[in-house]
């Protein structure tokens, strides 16, 4: 019968070093993963949100085939939603009582209504206004207005009138970023 012996390569084992370098090379790919998955789960939302933001503007279309006017803005009283001089109609779940989508929703342009649902408390990220004269009276005759922000660069540029040009409502000024979707709809 053979004897057991130990051989120099099965009582060898890995050394601290080697450990510490194989958690550093894990922790750096955890932190990787992390910082690309959070970018991916922007970029969803914001996917989701551009989607949803063009569903809305369809719905409003529909409501200004029907009506021939489109809806007008029923929130007088939201200090959060105070911009360019104008009160806005918030679309999100921080005030369900004055939802412009309502309207759509009820005339059954808009099934379900869409609602931001990752906005910080207080912000004004999805609103419509109509607005006469808007870009500081630039763009004349009665538009309705809707915009949606953008949590990443995702969002369509250049989408503003040319009225609006060196306007305070200008692409990239004001309130106003590359991070938005903000689309001017003029009543006939």
């Amino acid at each position: 019968m053979k004897k057991f012996s130990q051989s120099k390569n099965f009582l060898n084992g890995f050394t601290l070093i080697e450990l510490l370098v194989v958690m550093a090379v894990i922790g750096i790919m955890a932190g990787t993963i992390l910082i690309v998955s959070k970018d991916g789960v922007n970029r969803a939302r914001d996917a989701r949100r551009i989607s949803e933001a063009f569903q809305i503007i369809n719905a409003l279309k529909l409501y200004s085939v029907a009506y021939g006017i489109y809806p007008v803005s029923t929130d007088a009283d939201d200090p959060d939603c105070l911009i360019h001089g104008i009160q806005w109609d918030r679309g999100n779940e921080l005030d369900p009582a004055d939802e412009f989508l309502k309207v759509l929703e009820t005339d059954k342009f808009l099934t379900p209504t869409p609602k931001e649902r990752y906005i910080k408390s207080g912000e004004c990220t999805t609103r419509y206004a109509k607005v006469v004269n808007p870009c500081d009276g630039q763009c004349l005759g009665s538009y309705g207005i809707f915009y949606a922000a953008c949590e990443g660069d995702q969002c369509p540029v250049n989408e503003r009138p040319a009225c609006c040009a060196g306007s305070t409502w200008a692409e990239g000024s004001g309130d106003e970023d590359k991070s938005d979707i903000i689309v001017f709809l003029k009543d006939d």
